[in-house]
């Protein structure tokens, strides 16, 4: 029997092809694979409560990019969130100044200056360079605080709606909004 070069090179040329598919089919298996747990993980991240990855708040900047607001006026100032547009600064009904900034229904912040307040008996208080924040409110979509001075009392809150990755981020960003209320006197 007399080998030709055509029966030998046939042969091993159906054997590579159908090695080369094997390997190819295998590569893009294993991609589609990574890529499968890569996109489940992030799906998993998305619902992690605890996972400030994929929430809006991300988008706040770092504090020192934040702005901060001055109330000649009433002599206070306050930092936020550069992206937080100032709603308006203005007497209110009852009060003797309001402020509000907001990132449309996601979060709120508002100070408001009144010379009545029915102060909390008992609550978390929080020291700052100003002086004492009384804590009256602390909820999951609300947290308020409030400091007297000059027999008038300075409510902070702040609200969100869905803004923050979870409750350490929300509560992390109200403490830092106290911790940068300053009186100009």
């Amino acid at each position: 029997m007399s080998y030709k070069p055509g029966n030998i090179i046939l042969p091993l040329l159906l054997v590579l092809t159908i090695a080369g598919f094997f390997l190819v089919k295998a590569a893009v298996n294993r991609t589609f694979t990574e890529a499968q747990a890569e996109v489940e993980a992030g799906v998993q991240d998305r619902l992690d409560p605890f996972s400030s990855k994929y929430s809006l708040s991300r988008q706040m900047g770092t504090i020192d990019t934040w702005i901060t607001f001055t109330n000649q006026r009433l002599n206070y100032k306050i930092t936020h969130p550069r992206y937080w547009n100032k709603l308006e600064s203005r007497e209110y009904p009852g009060t003797e100044d309001l402020y509000e900034a907001a990132l449309a229904s996601n979060v709120k912040l508002s100070v408001i200056v009144q010379q009545n307040f029915t102060e909390a008996k008992e609550a978390e208080k929080i020291k700052t360079i100003e002086g004492t924040f009384v804590f009256f409110e602390n909820a999951t979509d609300s947290k308020a605080a409030y400091i007297k001075k000059n027999k008038l009392y300075y409510i902070i809150r702040l609200q969100e709606n869905d803004y923050f990755g979870s409750e350490t981020e929300f509560r992390g960003t109200f403490f830092n909004v106290l911790k940068r209320f300053e009186f100009l006197d």
